[in-house]
């Protein structure tokens, strides 16, 4: 009985709103020859939908009223313009931050790129599929820029370098690149003092597959696993990534297997350095 009385209250409250409502509508509407309710109506239809008296329709109702009304409702027209350019100018001013923070990185990547003992061009990626992503991307050169089929692609994350992949195919202006972490992608590795060589290969995810490691070979967690100087696609020296874990032998297996972790968060490559090489260029015509 309390709700029902409650809910009945809250009715007849809405009606007298209402009335009252409709009541002042009629009486502005009924009585427009006097300045005083025409100078009500203004303010109150500037309340209720400030947007409709702006501009030229802004002159015409406001000719006719008081003078110290109409610079009251001129004031709040400026509060809101002042409003809307300052968030402007703060939306303005985030956009050339983030392009001051976006210079100084790539200014520190093209001066890391003078220590490279090898000589290539930068590349944006440009495509990068979600459900892909440890498969291959497209960057913005290709073969108008000299870039070539198998071409060796590095990328740098402060001020480490390490192996991204190889240039897989090669169009006139943009190529895909395929990545140590796909699935078809293996690379000889090297490791420890005595260089010794392993197989390294892509699982189609974030870490690394190396194996083939000998028995008696000097390998720890952490160490850094370089490509071979017996690669045929891969220069000397590049990091490929760091041990993160060492499996048991097996014994059906007469080597080790472990884990590597990439140098290159593949995921967080933004710009990527190819690598100039002297092989012939396999291209299509642009699609």
């Amino acid at each position: 009985m309390d709700s029902l009385r409650t809910a009945g209250s809250q009715k007849d409250i809405t009606k007298i709103v209402v009335a009252v409502y409709l009541s002042v509508a009629c009486f502005l509407l009924i009585f427009p020859s006097s300045k005083l309710v025409y100078s009500a109506r203004v303010l109150f239809s500037y309340v209720l939908y400030p947007s409709l008296n702006y501009g030229s329709r802004a002159e015409f109702y406001l000719r006719s009223i008081p003078k110290n009304i109409s610079n009251l409702i001129k004031a709040d027209q400026e509060n809101r313009r002042l409003s809307a350019l300052i968030g402007d100018n703060i939306i303005s001013l985030n956009y050339a931050g983030t392009l001051i923070k976006e210079n100084e990185r790539l200014i520190k990547l093209f001066d890391l790129s003078s220590s490279f003992k090898w000589d290539g061009t930068w590349a944006r990626i440009i495509n990068k599929s979600p459900d892909n992503c440890y498969s291959s991307f497209f960057i913005d050169k290709g073969a108008n820029h000299g870039i070539k089929i198998n071409s060796t692609v590095i990328a740098a994350q402060g001020e480490i370098v390490g192996l991204v992949g190889r240039v897989f195919e090669v169009y006139n202006n943009f190529s895909k690149v395929a990545l140590i972490t796909d699935k078809g992608f293996s690379a000889v590795g090297v490791f420890g003092r005595e260089e010794t060589e392993s197989l390294i290969e892509g699982r189609g995810a974030e870490i690394l597959k190396m194996s083939h490691i000998p028995v008696k070979a000097d390998i720890a967690k952490d160490i850094e696993v370089f490509t071979s100087r017996t690669s045929i696609l891969f220069p000397h020296g590049i990091s490929i990534g760091k041990v993160s874990k060492i499996y048991s032998k097996n014994m059906l297996m007469s080597f080790i297997v472990a884990d590597i972790f990439p140098t290159i968060s593949i995921n967080a490559v933004k710009e990527v350095y190819i690598i100039k090489t002297s092989g012939k260029p396999l291209f299509l015509n642009d699609g």
